[in-house]
């Protein structure tokens, strides 16, 4: 599943933009908090656009991958309706690409699938908006 290949974050911007996807898919995800806390112990103090380096600890790395796990998990608790609405959720932040695919039920919005990749060093330099369409044609 592509979220599994999601690579590690940098930078706090990064993460956060990470920690963010995490969060949305919170209440299917169990022990999400629990999990998280140590990802984000980096984020204390930091401003939002703050691109300092993390310095990664076996902890934290661990809990960085046990995110990426769940949140692959959480897809397989939905399966495809017919008649449900479609969307798909896009984030381009500047070193990758990142989607979701969700479902409108009465329960609200249900993830089915997620999609990831690593932008090359010219796709790096193309509007937010650019990065996220191109990445989803393919180009």
């Amino acid at each position: 599943m592509a979220i599994t290949n999601f690579p590690k974050p940098e930078t706090v911007k990064e993460l956060r933009r990470f920690l963010t996807i995490c969060n949305f898919y919170r209440r299917f995800i169990p022990h999400a908090a629990r999990i998280q806390a140590v990802l984000n112990n980096y984020l204390k103090g930091a401003k939002k656009n703050d691109r300092t380096p993390i310095l990664w600890a076996e902890e934290s790395a661990a809990a960085f991958e046990k995110c990426k796990k769940d949140l692959a998990e959480a897809t397989v608790l939905y399966h495809p309706s017919a008649d449900a609405s479609l969307a798909i959720v896009v984030d381009a932040p500047d070193t990758a690409v990142g989607a979701a695919l969700h479902q409108q039920t009465s329960k609200g919005w249900q993830p089915l699938a997620f999609f990831s990749k690593t932008l090359s060093p010219a796709q790096r330099k193309y509007s937010a908006y650019d990065r996220a369409a191109g990445s989803l044609h393919g180009h």
